[in-house]
């Protein structure tokens, strides 16, 4: 079926999906993410799921949506963490905040550096502990340690 006659069909749920985390900043952008994951996920239905194409569509654009949402979120998070520093510092030199950003992986360990690296690169909990090599508890003791030697090195002396 071509996808013009599959989108007429489904883009209710593109707007389900819209309504139901209310949004109403950049609806057009998302709506046009939201219709391109949409073409993408009916080139690899295969007609012998379980789900019908409509419940294999919602459910896989509801996960993406959400994919979005963290990986904006994560963008959000690494500016905020860049802010923060040059607050804390009260320098917006570059090269020195590069130089203190240097010193402060040299207290960190080795598998707490990993774990910076890979969590600003926008890695999910349960992917850090697959990489690390480690558990999801273990994962956390590195974000606490990590926090708690940030605020250490930028809190103002």
């Amino acid at each position: 079926m071509p996808f013009e006659q599959l989108y007429f069909q489904f883009k209710h749920i593109i707007f389900i999906l819209l309504n139901k985390y209310r949004i109403k900043y950049n609806r057009e952008e998302y709506t046009q993410l939201l219709t391109i994951k949409m073409w993408e996920l009916t080139q690899n239905y295969l007609p012998h799921h379980t789900y019908s194409l409509g419940q294999f569509l919602y459910n896989r654009l509801n996960y993406y949506l959400i994919d979005l949402f963290r990986s904006q979120n994560q963008k959000t998070n690494i500016l905020y963490l860049t802010e923060q520093i040059d607050e804390q510092t009260n320098n917006t030199d570059i090269t020195n905040n590069h130089l203190m950003y240097q010193h402060f992986l040299q207290q960190l360990t080795e598998k707490e550096r990993q774990w910076l690296i890979l969590k600003l690169s926008g890695y999910k909990q349960s992917e850090l502990a697959c990489m690390l090599n480690c558990s999801i508890s273990t994962v956390k003791n590195y974000r606490k340690k990590v926090q708690k030697k940030y605020y250490k090195f930028y809190s103002p002396k």
